[in-house]
């Protein structure tokens, strides 16, 4: 088997890494690389790392194989976790491609979504403290610099990996980034509000989840913007919740943000939901007939 791994990785080095982006074949020799990890996921991932320089830029596919890598086989991949961003956290300031920009804003959130699902599912005994300082340092270089990125792909990237990130670094750490982020991504549902907005509102979402497990207090002075700013995204997400799965996905994950921030300040989502139900808007007064009928099915 690791000859096999070899050899497969052998032939990547000079016929995918070394190549242009854009061919059909270096994503399906990626897909059939993931497959192999399932077989043989240490030799999968060492020769990936033999591959992964840690002092400049890996090649696009690289990154993105440890991505899907850790999106299809968390567990198997996990325990790669602590070299993988070792090796990633000092180059991320020396990214100048947009694509390299993007694949490791997307990786990053990946990998943080593995230790997430593996510490739920219990398949993993190692604390997520020994990750939390990594994933902080990456935590703040994607909000000062890729949320705010001109490229709207990388922008949604971050949106999304900075909720995934939320649950990893330390809580002290996340209440001093608490205000950048929040107000960072009601910007960024603003600005998508007519675009593909489910990144968003899924990031939005996790670190509502965080906070309030972990630390509700610190919510409190945000609480107004948040049920407000939700509840102006939501009319138009009802609206369009019928043309597709993201839509009806983006629905939920603002509902979401209700049922969430309802486990602590129950008094606080009621009232403001009642305060709505006379709106003169059709559509304001389903958001808020939805909204309470989620919350009530999740209790």
């Amino acid at each position: 088997m690791e000859n096999a791994a070899a050899s497969f990785l052998s032939f990547s080095h000079h016929s995918i890494f070394l190549q242009s982006i854009s061919s059909e074949w270096q994503n399906a020799a990626c897909k059939l690389l993931i497959s192999l990890s399932r077989l043989a996921p240490d030799i999968v991932a060492r020769q990936l790392l033999e591959r992964f320089p840690s002092n400049s830029p890996p090649h696009y596919f690289i990154v993105k194989a440890f991505a899907d890598f850790a999106y299809t086989y968390p567990h198997l991949f996990l325990p790669h976790l602590k070299e993988v961003l070792s090796r990633s956290l000092p180059i991320l300031a020396a990214l100048k491609q947009d694509n390299l920009k993007w694949v490791f804003c997307a990786a990053l959130g990946r990998w943080a979504e593995a230790l997430v699902k593996c510490k739920k599912e219990s398949k993993t005994h190692i604390p997520i403290s020994e990750y939390s300082s990594g994933m902080h340092a990456a935590l703040k270089h994607v909000l000062q610099e890729w949320l705010i990125s001109r490229e709207g792909k990388i922008r949604l990237a971050a949106a999304e990996a900075i909720g995934y990130m939320s649950h990893i670094i330390d809580t002290n750490q996340l209440n001093e980034l608490l205000s950048r982020v929040l107000k960072g991504l009601l910007e960024m549902m603003k600005k998508e509000a007519k675009g593909e907005q489910l990144p968003v509102t899924v990031g939005l979402q996790n670190v509502i989840y965080v906070v309030v497990r972990d630390c509700s207090t610190s919510l409190s002075e945000h609480l107004d913007i948040l049920l407000k700013e939700v509840m102006s995204h939501l009319p138009a997400a009802i609206k369009n919740e019928s043309t597709g799965p993201k839509a009806e996905q983006n629905l939920l994950e603002l509902m979401r943000c209700y049922e969430i921030i309802g486990k602590a300040f129950t008094d606080q989502v009621v009232s403001f939901l009642q305060r709505h139900v006379e709106s003169k808007d059709v559509l304001v007064r389903l958001a808020v007939c939805r909204s309470f009928r989620h919350i009530v099915s999740t209790l």
